[in-house]
């Protein structure tokens, strides 16, 4: 759910932006050079918005690093992982959870969190480590696999049954928008202005949730279909 709330927050920001400051511009009715300025004030805030992002995010998974480096006691680790909020910081966690202690239960859950390909890379490492001699060629085997496919992708979602239900959650997110857009439209007594607004805004936010939907429905069947190899 807090996916969900997040890039409809990211949606909403990048939405309404450039048409608060489009709506002011047209209504001070400056002409070219006015407009020149309000597409670069658009462009300096999203810079902005997206640099201060990105620099907390960083910092964000320094803090984890920080905070992980040394700890042994795989309670708090736990407890550590439950209160991290990012994939990545999870993953770091589990990993370090697998290094005091292997389970095949911390296994699946770095498999779950893994996000980029050194995070598979930790999880089939910890599985060599651990896995009898008999099952070692064939991890190598699924390892080698996974590199060839995936170790240049910046971003890698391995976990089938995970993509599943974000799939599932972003699916019936869609269709309960767009009932509740298509009530509010039709029940609802409006302006000629503010309906116009309502449905541009709507139609924007159903596109780009709709076409998130469709990147997740891709993930999923991407990893249906490797999931037998990975």
């Amino acid at each position: 759910m807090r996916s969900i709330l997040l890039f409809v927050l990211i949606a909403l920001i990048t939405i309404l932006i450039p048409a608060i400051v489009m709506t002011i511009v047209s209504l001070i009715g400056g002409g070219d050079l006015l407009v020149i300025i309000g597409q670069m004030l658009i462009i300096l805030t999203f810079v902005l918005i997206f640099t201060r992002y990105l620099k907390y995010k960083r910092k964000y998974e320094i803090d984890t690093e920080n905070l992980i480096n040394g700890q042994k006691d795989i309670e708090k680790l736990k407890k550590l992982r439950d209160e991290r909020k990012t994939y990545q910081s999870k993953a770091a966690i589990t990993y370090q959870i697998l290094a005091n202690e292997f389970s095949d239960e911390e296994a699946a859950n770095l498999k779950k969190y893994a996000t980029r390909p050194s995070d598979m890379e930790h999880y089939y490492s910890a599985l060599i480590d651990n896995a009898t001699k008999e099952k070692r060629d064939e991890i190598r085997k699924k390892r080698d696999y996974f590199l060839n496919r995936y170790s240049k992708k910046a971003m890698i979602y391995p976990d089938f049954k995970g993509n599943l239900k974000t799939s599932g959650k972003w699916i019936g997110f869609f269709f309960l928008l767009y009932i509740i857009y298509s009530i509010i439209g039709n029940e609802v007594r409006m302006g000629e202005f503010v309906y116009a607004s309502y449905v541009l805004l709507g139609m924007l936010i159903l596109a780009v949730v709709m076409i998130n939907t469709i990147l997740w429905i891709v993930r999923t069947l991407s990893s249906y279909w490797a999931k037998d190899y990975i």
